[in-house]
């Protein structure tokens, strides 16, 4: 049992050094240079949901224009079988 608990300990100690090992060598970003990044990545979601609002609008207008297509061809098909062209 106390072989046990020294091994426990010998853990803890190693940990709770590689713990300050990594508290003392942390560094954060200065202020301004986080605030600058902060900006920039706010700026880049506006342009990323401008681009997805962009995209959607012209998914609906392909859309449009397809069922336009295809309400041309059928109309095209039916006077096609009506008045079949003598070529």
């Amino acid at each position: 049992e106390t072989l046990q608990v020294e091994q426990d300990r010998a853990k803890a100690e190693a940990l709770n050094k590689k713990l300050r090992k990594q508290l003392a060598e942390f560094r954060s970003p200065q202020v301004m240079v986080y605030v600058r990044e902060k900006i920039f990545n706010g700026e880049l979601e506006k342009t990323i949901k401008m681009w997805e609002r962009k995209v959607e609008i012209a998914e609906m207008s392909l859309k449009g224009y397809r069922k336009a297509w295809n309400k041309m061809k059928t109309t095209n098909e039916q006077l096609q079988a009506i008045c079949p062209s003598e070529k």
